[in-house]
């Protein structure tokens, strides 16, 4: 609201009702206003650009005393304010010096919000980005308190971001001020709004690309050229619609071969709960001819290491699980990389998909699919399904995937054939 702030004006001020706080900006003076809270308290406030940024500046509340000793009153304020829209115009921020060096900085804070994380169980990839996304891309921030990161900074940075990493990285940084924030706010009460608020995050459009049944056989075919380790990872994710990063850090002892099963011990999706996952045929006679070919495949390194599908690192001294599963092959046509198979949560759909043409549960496929028990309902909580009738269901996928990715083959009719059958349909004629 736009007014003269005088004594009088200022005192006639009452606190809001329907909005936790109002702004009464001076007229006289452009950026000079008083806030006022629910309890009736007015603080003066300054608020100008530094930058192309706008910034806002606490000058004191209204009656209390100052520095010197006075108490604040609207010429007061005026002047002080004055002085603070000169240091705004001048390129300096008037809270940088009050803020520099007070309270934990944002690199203090991502370390205690880690430490946090490893007490919930949060699997130790989300840590990893969290880590290496925040040093990529706050770096300017780092060693800074994070109280001096302010909203309009990071709806800038998030914009910058979006332009050169991309839309969902941009929203994750976001997320990581955001809960680094929240986690320092509860031990040491910072001042200010978590500058998170002021992010409008980019949409999300999740993608819906799966693997259609006509183009099945031909995935197949590209799927047998890679290498065998490769090769056998990709229909390990097509046969129980694990994703990425579960599949790949997949190990033997995870495997019981009585059961024809396989050990999930840290879910993705809320629960740390670990759950059995029968396994098909398919992968059974897999997984068997895999272990016997990673004990040649890896002997000169000492073996696999337990892991079903294992690389050795790039410095040739240690046997890890397959770190990159993108696909992509040059194209002398084009002179590019191009795609040479779709993802890997692609297979991860299309097992889904496959699962529910064929008349799969969606509670069934929910775990199935390699998340905690379901949740999607009040029924769901009182469900636990049984191994037997999971793996019945995980039989069923498997027959409807491989009429899918081997389907029947047309009966061609040899030349006899058609002869033959021309003349049995024709009439003889006699002489």
């Amino acid at each position: 609201m736009q007014m003269r702030l005088t004594e009088k004006a200022v005192g006639g001020i009452v606190a809001p009702v329907d909005v936790p706080q109002s702004y009464y900006w001076d007229t006289e003076l452009r950026g000079f206003g008083v806030v006022v809270g629910k309890t009736g308290r007015k603080t003066f406030v300054v608020r100008g650009y530094v930058g192309g940024a706008q910034h806002k500046a606490t000058i004191g509340v209204a009656g209390q005393p100052n520095a010197d000793g006075q108490a604040w009153t609207v010429l007061l304020a005026r002047i002080d304010a004055r002085q603070k829209l000169g240091q705004m115009a001048s390129g300096t921020d008037p809270n940088a010096a009050k803020r520099r060096g007070a309270g934990p900085t944002l690199r203090e804070g991502v370390v205690v919000h880690v430490a946090n994380m490893r007490k919930r169980g949060r699997a130790e990839n989300s840590i990893a980005i969290l880590e290496a996304e925040t040093e990529r891309h706050l770096e300017a921030w780092l060693d800074r308190p994070i109280a001096e990161l302010r909203g309009s900074d990071l709806v800038v940075l998030h914009d910058r971001i979006t332009r050169e990493a991309g839309p969902y990285v941009a929203n994750h940084i976001a997320a990581h001020v955001s809960a680094v924030w929240n986690t320092l706010d509860r031990i040491h009460e910072l001042d200010g709004r978590n500058p998170a608020r002021a992010v409008t995050r980019n949409p999300y459009t999740p993608s819906r690309e799966r693997i259609g049944a006509d183009d099945l056989p031909g995935w197949l075919a590209k799927v047998q050229q890679l290498t065998p380790v490769r090769r056998d990872l990709r229909m390990f994710v097509l046969f129980t619609g694990m994703r990425d990063e579960s599949a790949r850090h997949v190990r033997w002892e995870h495997i019981d071969w009585k059961r024809s099963a396989l050990l999930v011990p840290k879910p993705k999706g809320g629960e740390s709960r670990a759950f059995t996952l029968p396994l098909p045929k398919t992968l059974v006679d897999m997984l068997k001819v895999r272990e016997r070919e990673n004990r040649d495949l890896f002997a000169p390194s000492g073996g696999d290491a337990g892991w079903v599908f294992p690389t050795v690192s790039l410095d040739g001294e240690r046997v890890i699980p397959v770190q990159e599963t993108k696909e992509r092959r040059f194209n002398e046509k084009t002179g590019k990389r191009e795609q040479f198979l779709p993802g890997m949560h692609v297979a991860r759909r299309t097992y889904l998909s496959v699962a529910a043409e064929a008349g799969i549960s969606e509670l069934d496929r929910h775990v199935l699919a390699n998340h905690a028990f379901g949740r999607q309902n009040v029924n769901a909580t009182y469900i636990e399904q049984a191994f037997d009738h999971l793996a019945k269901c995980q039989a069923t996928i498997e027959v409807a995937l491989w009429a899918r990715l081997r389907p029947p083959k047309r009966r061609t009719l040899r030349l006899f054939d058609v002869a033959h059958a021309v003349r049995r349909r024709t009439p003889r004629v006699r002489y």
